[in-house]
Order: structure tokens, then sequence, then C-alpha cells
């Protein structure tokens, strides 16, 4: 997630990364890290614009408190890029998304969150 700035400002994204990827002879099983970046503004403060924001992580599209894992103000970050350099990224749930190989081709099978 790369923050370039411009008319439409910061928005909320969602972060991934490849973790992992485990092969057999029948499967493919592609594990992952997710958060959910969700852009606010900080409240009470008088900065330049890049200042006033920051990203709430959550480790679910369910923004709520139980979900909330840690927040990266705006400016902070290294390029404003998020999740590359993110220190708290072992926090992070993982996924596991599943295919089952068939005659060359490569079937959807399961989803499973592992942690």
């Amino acid at each position: 997630i790369v923050y370039l700035g411009g008319k439409g400002g910061p928005t909320s994204s969602i972060y991934t990364k490849l973790y992992k990827v485990e092969k057999t002879d029948d499967t493919v099983s592609i594990i992952i890290r997710f958060a959910y970046l969700k852009m606010e503004e900080i409240e009470n403060i008088t900065a330049s614009d890049d200042e006033l924001y920051e990203y709430k992580v959550y480790n679910s599209m369910n923004a709520i408190k139980e979900n909330y894992i840690d927040s990266i103000e705006l400016h902070s970050c290294t390029n404003c890029s998020i999740g590359i350099g993110y220190a708290n990224e072992n926090k992070l749930p993982q996924y596991k998304f599943t295919y089952k190989l068939n005659n060359g081709n490569t079937i959807f099978y399961s989803v499973e969150k592992i942690n």
C-alpha cells in the first residue's frame, strides 16, 4: 500500500503479504498475512496534511475494538509505504488458500484462518 497523495487524499486499504507457498502432488496452498488499514484523521492535532492522518490496523474487515492491532501515523511511514516495514507484522493473521490440481487446471478448494 503506497500513499501517493493527490486530490483524493489517503484512503483505507487492504494489505496482504505472501508468507509461504506449500505444494504437494495434487494441491497448492498459498499462505498470506492480512490486515485492514483504515485511514482516519487524527483528532486534536494541528499539522501539515500528511501528519493529519493515521492508519488504524485491524485483523479483519470488521473494524471494531476487538480486531484492532495498532496504528501507524502516515508521516512516520518509510516513503509513505505501509506494510513492508510494518513492525508488528507478526501480529497479523494468516490465511491459507488451497487449490486442487486437476489435469493441469488449478481449482479453488478452501480457505482457512491459521492463527
